[in-house]
């Protein structure tokens, strides 16, 4: 059966999209020499892909079973377009050598944020992360578990080694590493939302915002 869509949650889609439109519009066109200490820019820049982020975790939360068929669709939906785009922004940019194509993919490899699309890629290392703690959790603690708010907890917990590695290590820009580290907060905390709001309503049905 097809769940009723959220329009609150398509507003805020709507919102975040409109945001990195106008923050690029200012990057590039209104400000390109001073962007980034335009009021207008910084304001943007402080919360909309981390509120895309959080959209995606709590979308994910819907989910009852993470199952690696799962995982596998996010992967052709996030990972495979990421990829893709990197031999067509190549040749948009006006590349033609091999070897400057090799080049582009060891940058973007080292660092996705060069690759345009960066919260594809992202997206679907926070993805990754959740699907493991998903098999950590219900596979092997299961029993420990007795609610959301325990698991939510567990989830902040099994998070600290990424956290110490992205203050601690210098190579952790390679695959995107500093960035995952970065946005799987808000990932997790989107997806323990909406669990926790699933939990707390006693009919075990979605909340309708």
């Amino acid at each position: 059966m097809m769940e009723k869509r959220s329009i609150t949650i398509d507003a805020l889609k709507g919102l975040a999209a409109i945001l990195v439109v106008v923050g690029h519009a200012i990057q590039v066109v209104y400000a390109p020499d001073h962007y980034d200490v335009n009021w207008v820019f910084k304001i943007i820049y402080t919360f909309h892909m981390p509120l895309f982020i959080f959209i995606s975790g709590f979308l994910v939360g819907y989910k009852e079973e993470l199952s690696v068929q799962w995982l596998w669709g996010r992967f052709k939906r996030l990972s495979i377009p990421f990829w893709v785009w990197v031999p067509v922004d190549y040749l948009i940019d006006g590349g033609r050598t091999w070897k400057g194509f090799t080049e582009t993919v060891v940058t973007v490899w080292k660092d996705p944020s060069d690759g345009g699309l960066w919260f594809l890629w992202v997206l679907f290392l926070c993805c990754l992360i959740q699907f493991l703690e998903f098999q950590i959790n219900h596979r092997l603690l299961g029993r420990f578990i007795k609610n959301e708010i325990m698991e939510a907890i567990l989830s902040v917990a099994e998070l600290i080694p990424l956290i110490l590695l992205w203050y601690m290590v210098d190579f952790t820009t390679a695959l995107g590493l500093r960035l995952c580290c970065k946005e799987i907060i808000f990932f997790l905390a989107g997806y323990h939302v909406n669990k926790f709001l699933q939990w707390k309503n006693e009919s075990g049905k979605k909340i309708d915002f």
